[in-house]
């Protein structure tokens, strides 16, 4: 466990993380997170109690609520706040229970469009989220030309459709929403206004975003995206729906709460109150506008033709751009960010904003080996020939040379080379360019894996274990450094 720990802070701490419900939270929050709140089960809300012992519970769920209320600018008198839903969906879920009944209808952008799976998201044949299994749910959706949220459509289809609750919010959408036209739209049509605000409440917080609170009845969130807290969600309502709400969360859905996350999200808000976090959200808009205007100087037709938050995102439907060739150039490898995120080390991608359907289809598979190791011919040894994946992202059948490293893998596993006294990096730079085999078709090239390892496979008691030894290292990326220790390269003084 210690090393399964401490695997994942160094990837955290090393990798370039681009995943937008992704944060890192604080070292306060993670040790109040891990505190001895923990231990104690509070079923009930404050004052109001299933158990015994929960006064200094009940203290740190009233405080966690002021600071909430604070934070956002709310009036006590109008506003309400209930801090014990775990995460974003169960928070979306409990204010359904709490102002819908079953059948009741309910509109909110789809998810192909950039919402939420928790806004009632269904297709033609499944019903996919739980609102829309227990609500009659109708989506909206963007411009095709702009990439907007139509709201000449929304207030048609919704005079139409006539929902009881209208849902705003997104979890990749680029730009601002019109809360005041939202709000025109929901009493045009008679429904409550519900925002999400999972995505942009650090935002709202630092002052750098549109604030739903002035036309919501309801607002969610989540507390570990912009907010830079746990793992948990926020539900503020007017004091109208304080009954409703607060019964639906518990006990209608939840049992005990969290305390200790609810512990760390009072530190996570009280966090977001200081002037520093204020910088913080203003510079994270700041960086996110520099790298959209950066890609579409480089040719990628970016959503919506920028970005308002801290979100951006490739255009869904431009199949005549550049976006193949320039992700190719940025990643080194494969044009799918998911599929590169997914089984590579480099840059962590959010899968929404990359849809597979705009970029190329999966890479095939060839029919001899998996891609990266030596196959096995009818005789149980290794084929003489196998799959090779390149730089410029093809399959090939070549003479076994062994595993190309391309841009990453020469990077990744050669940085000794470059690092260090000179009397350490010369050695290394010329066994790399001894191993460095001829250029593939791509022009990059390919680090041979050398004759003996895959001829000590079978031969003999010493010779096998050797062998075998020595390819495991070459499948997991660590044949490098073992040639250099072997060779005694690696620390040689």
């Amino acid at each position: 466990m210690w090393a399964i720990l401490g695997a994942e802070a160094r990837r955290q701490r090393r990798g370039l993380e681009l995943i937008a419900s992704e944060n890192f939270a604080s070292r306060a929050v993670l040790q109040a997170l891990g505190s001895v709140m923990t231990n104690k089960y509070s079923e009930g809300r404050v004052g109001a109690r299933y158990y015994g012992g929960a006064a200094h519970v009940d203290r740190l769920e009233a405080l966690c609520e002021a600071r909430a209320l604070a934070l956002f600018g709310l009036d006590t008198r109008e506003w309400g706040v209930n801090v014990q839903p775990l995460s974003g969906s169960p928070a979306n879920l409990a204010v359904y229970l709490g102002l819908l009944a079953p059948g009741d209808r309910l509109m909110g952008l789809d998810l192909p469009a950039g919402g939420h799976l928790s806004h009632g998201y269904a297709t033609p044949t499944r019903k996919v989220s739980a609102a829309s299994v227990f609500y009659d749910c109708q989506p909206y959706g963007l411009d095709p030309t702009t990439g907007l949220v139509d709201y000449a459509a929304l207030a048609a289809s919704a005079a139409a459709f006539k929902p009881k609750l209208l849902v705003c919010g997104a979890s990749a959408y680029t730009r601002e929403w019109d809360y005041g036209r939202l709000r025109a739209i929901a009493d045009g049509c008679g429904s409550l206004l519900m925002a999400d605000m999972a995505h942009v409440a650090g935002l709202v917080a630092g002052g750098v975003a549109a604030s739903p609170f002035e036309h919501a009845d309801v607002v969610t969130s989540t507390t570990h995206k912009s907010l830079r807290g746990p793992r948990a969600g926020l539900i503020f309502y007017r004091l109208a729906h304080k009954r409703a709400v607060d019964a639906a969360v518990f006990p209608a859905l939840q049992g005990g709460p969290h305390n200790n996350a609810i512990a760390a999200v009072a530190v996570a808000l009280r966090e977001a109150a200081t002037p520093e976090f204020k910088v913080h959200a203003q510079q994270v808009v700041a960086n996110a506008k520099s790298l959209a205007a950066a890609l579409i100087r480089r040719g990628l037709c970016v959503a919506t033709g920028g970005t308002d938050n801290h979100l951006v995102g490739p255009l869904h439907t431009c199949h005549t751009c550049r976006t193949r060739e320039v992700l190719r150039s940025v990643c080194g490898v494969g044009p799918s960010p998911l599929r590169l995120a997914r089984s590579l080390p480099g840059p962590s991608l959010y899968p929404r904003l990359s849809p597979r359907a705009s970029l190329d289809p999966p890479l095939p598979v060839p029919t001899s080996g998996a891609v990266g190791r030596a196959s096995a011919g009818p005789d149980g040894r290794p084929s003489p020939v196998t799959a090779r994946r390149c730089g410029c992202d093809r399959e090939q059948e070549q003479p076994r040379r062994g595993r190309c490293s391309g841009p990453i893998g020469r990077a990744a596993g050669w940085r000794a080379a470059r690092r260090g006294s000179s009397h350490r990096a010369r050695p290394h730079r010329a066994a790399l360019r001894r191993r460095r085999g001829p250029p593939s078709p791509c022009g990059q090239h390919c680090l041979r894996l050398p004759q003996r390892v895959l001829a000590g496979r079978g031969q003999g008691h010493h010779g096998q274990r050797r062998g075998e030894r020595q390819w495991q290292l070459w499948q997991r990326g660590q044949w490098r450094s073992h040639v250099a220790r072997l060779s005694g390269l690696a620390g040689r003084r």
